[in-house]
């Protein structure tokens, strides 16, 4: 009788999401502990880590490789100057909008783009500085009308990639919480 009703309980506990651990001491009779379990019921369903890292912010490593570097890569003057511009612009808010800067906790993502500024050497924040208000107009024109820029965009190899980032719903949206950044803030000020 006894082992009937504690293989009862067991039933009942486990099927209440209840995880029963059992160990052996000295004595015949043996100790029981409960550790309460997420019932499968409450449990995060099946592709739910998926879909909730899609709005985590980037780390900073990636921001500066996504976004700071490509500003970077940016050399007024030289030749094919304005092709670079191009391909790191269509790049830059193509990252923007496939991580939907918009939906982003705005605290970390500016924590973690402070970050990644602050790991660019002197000569890379000089460059990032002058390069950004020319990328921002540059981008201006092409969310405004991206038929004026096409065949930039396309010069450059970069025309997939502009279309593809101004195909998505929420361009303005993320580009917008992109330029309200602190640091973006302060550098297009510093720069006008």
């Amino acid at each position: 009788m006894k082992k009937m009703m504690l293989i009862l309980l067991l039933v009942l506990l486990i099927a209440g999401g209840v995880t029963l651990v059992f160990s052996r001491s000295s004595s015949s009779d043996a100790d029981v502990s409960v550790a309460e379990t997420v019932p499968p019921s409450e449990a995060e369903p099946a592709g739910a880590a998926e879909v909730s890292n899609a709005a985590e912010v980037p780390a900073p490593e990636v921001l500066k490789t996504r976004i700071l570097d490509s500003v970077c890569a940016y050399h007024p003057g030289t030749a094919g100057a304005s092709l670079k511009l191009a391909e790191s612009s269509a790049q830059v808010l193509a990252f923007i909008t496939e991580s939907h800067f918009s939906s982003l906790d705005g605290g970390l993502l500016s924590e973690n783009l402070t970050a990644s500024w602050q790991s660019l050497s002197e000569e890379e924040q000089v460059w990032f500085r002058e390069n950004l208000p020319v990328l921002v107009g540059q981008l201006e024109e092409a969310i405004a009308d991206p038929a004026a820029v096409e065949g930039l965009y396309s010069d450059a190899g970069a025309a997939e990639t502009l279309e593809e980032a101004l195909s998505s719903e929420s361009v303005r949206e993320d580009w917008d919480a992109f330029l309200r950044l602190p640091l973006i803030q302060t550098i297009l000020e510093q720069q006008a």
